[in-house]
This record gives C-alpha cells, sequence and structure tokens, in this order.
C-alpha cells in the first residue's frame, strides 16, 4: 500500500494517508488486533489500538493517526501496521 506520512504540528504525531482508495472494515480489524495482543478500544468513527507504549487510531478511509513517535519510525510502523488492517466494508 502507498501512503504518506505526515507529522501534526511540533507533536510526536504522525497521520499516515494512503494514497489509493481504501475502506476498512473496524470490527474486522479490531478482531485481529486484539489476537495479535493490541489492546482495542472501538469507537463509532475509529478504533484505537495500543501496544508496546505506541497508540494507533485506525478510520475506516484507512488513515492511521500514530502516537507517539518520529516521523521516521512511524514510516516503518505504518508499513507493519497496515497490513494488519482488514479491507472492505462493515456488512463483509
Amino acid at each position: 500500500m502507498r501512503f504518506k506520512v505526515v507529522r501534526i504540528c511540533n507533536s510526536e504525531a504522525n497521520t499516515c494517508i494512503p494514497l489509493d482508495p481504501v475502506k476498512f472494515n473496524l470490527k474486522r480489524t479490531a478482531e485481529e488486533l486484539r489476537k495479535l495482543d493490541f489492546q482495542v478500544d472501538s469507537k463509532d468513527l475509529m478504533i484505537i489500538a495500543k501496544k508496546e507504549g505506541v497508540e494507533y487510531t485506525v478510520y475506516r478511509t484507512g488513515k492511521v493517526l500514530i502516537h507517539p513517535m518520529s516521523k521516521e519510525k512511524a514510516k516503518e510502523a505504518i508499513e507493519v501496521f497496515y497490513p494488519l488492517c482488514v479491507e472492505g466494508s462493515e456488512d463483509d
């Protein structure tokens, strides 16, 4: 998956944005992340997954907010994290 990483102001947060259209099934993504020992909190429009001191906020549109992490580390982390997300609609 191609994406760009944008650092948010002067914070330790980065937004990872897919360059190609994608839709994540948040319910199935949350289930898969729990199997991998992420702590997952499901919200209506997003899921928040935490592991090893890093928080990933995942949106249906494929956007992922990573905190705290440098931009360089976020690029590496999202390469590993994106494949863990399940594509498809909530009805799949």
